[in-house]
């Protein structure tokens, strides 16, 4: 049996109120040029300019964590196919255990 029009609501209400029960404000400083691009991609997409610099920041940080480069260590910390996986001995690690301690309150 298919998603009543209902149904698919309900779940993109409670999907909404999930996603806002996570967000916390923050003030930013902007360039007065980006400013101009942030209102006119609310313009442009009817979307309020906060969801827009929110949903920016957001990818955003997806991206800039991709391209964290990977610093080979001298340490094996397991095998793949029969090939030697080493520790990562640059930012990468430092990053995620900082996440974990502002995660934890520190």
């Amino acid at each position: 049996m298919t998603n009543s029009p209902f149904m698919e609501l309900l779940k993109d209400w409670v999907a909404r109120r999930e996603q806002q029960r996570q967000k916390v404000t923050r003030s930013v400083s902007l360039y007065d040029t980006d400013v101009v691009k942030v209102k006119a991609l609310a313009a442009v997409f009817g979307v309020p300019e906060q969801e827009i610099i929110a949903s920016i920041i957001h990818h955003g940080l997806f991206e800039l964590e991709s391209k964290i480069p990977y610093e080979q260590g001298t340490k094996v910390i397991r095998v793949e196919e029969g090939e030697d996986i080493y520790e990562d001995i640059g930012m990468m690690p430092r990053y995620i255990d900082k996440i974990r301690e502002i995660t934890r309150g520190g």
